[in-house]
């Protein structure tokens, strides 16, 4: 399934050639408002981690189809003791408002369920641009997530099908 070339975008593992623009989004203080993770690592602390770096559907690249050029990460993040699989989408601020979140959540829903999972959604409740774009794909909000310590508040999200 992988490479995938959804048209504006490729969806593949990352390669070397993109760690310098991996540690430019990863220390982007707009791409990463709403994520959760450490945010202070230095530059090394994050060319550290993608040495070690393993082929897998956790970290993906998001690659502009026209250049190659990497645009972002996305993945499918395993819900423990479930059958879910947790999507996200980090794409740098040039590539906002083209619809590619809309063909990455697509298809990483596709994966989770060719895996033989479910995909979910969870996203911080201030962050409207990314509620409205799985509301747009047709998924539903299906509670809050109530878990302490694991984004707690933020909202769960579920496709209509499920």
């Amino acid at each position: 399934m992988l490479p995938a070339n959804l048209g504006s975008v490729v969806i593949r593992h990352l390669e070397q050639a993109d760690h310098v623009a991996y540690v430019a989004l990863e220390k982007d203080a707009a791409v990463k408002q709403y994520l959760g993770g450490p945010t202070a690592k230095t530059e090394q602390q994050l060319l550290g981690d993608l040495r070690g770096y393993q082929p897998s559907t956790e970290i993906l690249a998001m690659a502009d189809a026209a250049t190659g050029q990497f645009i972002g990460r996305c993945g499918l993040l395993p819900i423990r003791d479930t059958l879910e699989e947790e999507i996200y989408c980090v794409l740098a601020k040039d590539y906002w408002g083209r619809g590619i979140g809309e063909l990455v959540v697509a298809f990483l829903a596709r994966l989770a369920i060719a895996r033989g999972k479910t995909a979910v959604g969870i996203v911080h409740p201030d962050n409207t641009k990314s509620f409205r774009l799985l509301e747009k794909l047709g998924w539903v909000q299906a509670g809050t997530v109530s878990e302490p310590g694991k984004k707690l508040g933020h909202l769960r999200y579920v496709p209509s099908s499920v």
